[in-house]
């Protein structure tokens, strides 16, 4: 699991750091646009399944029921099978001519209209696919496959377009489609190994499809809205400001980012254990292992965000090219909503777990919907540090209100521990996972 988290984390790092040394500014721009389009069109296709199928698996494994677990993941194949037909017919017919074209004013990217729908289609289904690995303990396997995996992959072709010094846009989208690609066929068929899924009865079918949808709404909604929060102000920078904003906007929006996976894989590690604590009763064991994770991982965050906060311009003259120099100050900015995150806990995730979705769905609807307003406003009245301050104010919001909600519904904390002792017990917990792991 370490390792999978360390390479998912250094290639996120390394792809989104070697766009700006492969493209032009404006192209870059282009490309972080696509992306985040991609992004979240994809979790828009997904219907929250990438999360309730880690739930609906885990259940069946505890119950000791396969067959259940399996007819769910057919269950989940077959809605794809489904939405990606539809999802990818709109997208080729003229939705993404009419976004890249009309909103972002790209032509260029309005002319990739069939591969910007592969990509979609193969980012949606994927993650849905490992995640279900996940949900029966396979996590080593989950975690490699899932984003893990694609950004090792995504990282080793942009190596290679950098190598060949062939600035090219359209190569870009498509080694990127390629990674999703090939990450989307290796997860398939470990899937069939895994639950060996196979033909069941229309009824059972039904049920399962039945149970899957309505589990997983109320996980679309928090997946989706909270995804817009933090991708959707690349999407607004690609409206509201000018192509070179938009790369410096983007620049260190996706490296404030790398911020946020620590977090990410907290969450995917944890996932499949809250229920079962939850159900066993023991809320004290839930509650210690959610806090010693919390503060493994927030202890560098925090050291990282302090560092970035002083030494910004640093930071980004280090990492980006020359140009990208205004960066610097907005990467300061954006690192506060990721601060917030690491200092409050894997809250909203232990709420999904938890049975309290519906609460999670309609306060991030709630927050993220006055995100976006205060991100348009902020935009058109300061540009992009308008933009960064109202993205960091609405993940600080968030992260407080979840932070109280778990408490009252759930009885537990997740912030991290902050007193001398409880850290240097976390501290000789992780010398301890170092040395089982290395023996």
């Amino acid at each position: 699991m370490g390792a999978g988290v360390l390479v998912g984390t250094l290639g996120t790092f390394a792809s989104n750091v070697l766009i700006p040394h492969i493209l032009p500014i404006d192209d870059a721009a282009n490309y972080f646009v696509a992306s985040s389009s991609v992004m979240i069109l994809a979790i828009t296709l997904r219907l929250g399944l990438d999360r309730s199928i880690v739930r609906v698996v885990s259940e069946a494994h505890a119950r000791r029921d396969p067959e259940a677990a399996a007819r769910s993941v057919r269950a989940a194949i077959i809605i794809f099978a489904v939405v990606s037909t539809v999802a990818f017919t709109a997208l080729v017919l003229g939705l993404w001519r009419l976004l890249a074209g009309t909103l972002f004013g790209s032509p260029r990217l309005a002319d990739m209209a069939v591969l910007i729908a592969v990509w979609t289609v193969l980012e949606a289904v994927r993650l849905v696919l490992s995640e279900s690995l996940r949900g029966s303990e396979h996590v080593l396997c989950a975690t490699v496959l899932g984003n893990a995996g694609r950004a090792a992959v995504l990282t080793t072709l942009l190596l290679l377009l950098l190598r060949a010094n062939a600035p090219n846009l359209h190569a870009a989208i498509l080694l990127s489609t390629a990674a999703s690609a090939l990450l989307f066929v290796l997860s398939l068929g470990a899937v069939f190994r895994v639950f060996r899924v196979r033909r069941s009865s229309k009824a059972h079918l039904r049920l399962s499809i039945d149970s899957l949808v309505r589990s997983s709404l109320p996980f679309y909604v928090t997946s989706l809205w909270g995804f817009v929060g933090t991708q959707g102000d690349v999407l607004l920078a690609g409206i509201l400001l000018t192509k070179h904003d938009v790369a410096y906007y983007a620049a260190a929006s996706k490296l404030s980012q790398v911020l946020s996976l620590p977090m990410v894989a907290l969450v995917l590690f944890l996932s499949p254990s809250i229920p079962r604590l939850l159900a066993s009763g023991d809320l004290i064991k839930l509650e210690s292992r959610i806090r010693t994770a919390s503060t493994l991982i927030a202890l560098p965050v925090v050291a990282v965000t302090l560092f970035i906060l002083v030494a910004n311009k640093l930071v980004i003259q280090t990492v980006y090219p020359a140009q990208y120099e205004a960066a610097g100050p907005i990467l300061a900015i954006l690192a506060l909503g990721p601060l917030s995150t690491a200092i409050s806990g894997p809250n909203g995730a232990t709420l999904l777990m938890t049975h309290h979705a519906g609460s999670v769905a309609r306060s991030t609807a709630i927050v993220t919907t006055a995100q976006l307003v205060g991100m348009v406003v902020g935009a058109l009245g300061f540009g992009a540090y308008g933009l960064a301050i109202a993205s960091s104010a609405g993940s600080i919001i968030l992260n407080s209100y979840y932070s109280v909600l778990v408490r009252r519904r759930v009885g537990i904390a997740t912030e991290p521990y902050l007193s001398r002792s409880r850290l240097v017990s976390c501290g000789q917990q992780l010398r301890a996972a170092l040395r089982s792991g290395n023996s």
